[in-house]
């Protein structure tokens, strides 16, 4: 089964996202990305949760415990509150996946706000 490190690895470049962007995406540095992908360090829970929503699959796939990239439940059958507002609002993954990237850090600048003012 292929490692964390590498499979954080496959998916960020195959969303064409450098370490440098999406170090700055979840307020980390890009030598933080980068040790997650060599296997030096593993990121903490929320973080695997940020990163399975991101990419959209499991936690399981990114830890490497399915070989196989299972796309995660649909959005109905969703308990995370921000897919729960992109849906109910007309957005879907595909638009996200073409936003521009800085719309996309945006959109991330903008939920860590709403989370540090609770």
């Amino acid at each position: 089964m292929k490692e964390l490190g590498e499979n954080l690895r496959l998916e960020r470049v195959k969303y064409n996202i450098s370490q440098k962007k999406l170090g700055e995406m979840m307020d980390l540095t890009q030598q933080a990305i980068a040790k997650w992908e060599k296997g030096l360090a593993e990121p903490d829970s929320k973080n695997l949760i940020l990163l399975s929503n991101l990419y959209n699959v499991t936690i399981d796939y990114l830890m490497g415990k399915t070989q196989e990239i299972i796309q995660k439940e649909s959005v109905e059958n969703s308990t995370d509150p921000i897919e729960l507002i992109f849906s109910k609002n007309g957005i879907s993954r595909e638009m996200w996946d073409n936003l521009s990237e800085s719309k996309k850090l945006l959109v991330f600048s903008i939920i860590k706000e709403l989370k540090n003012d609770n």
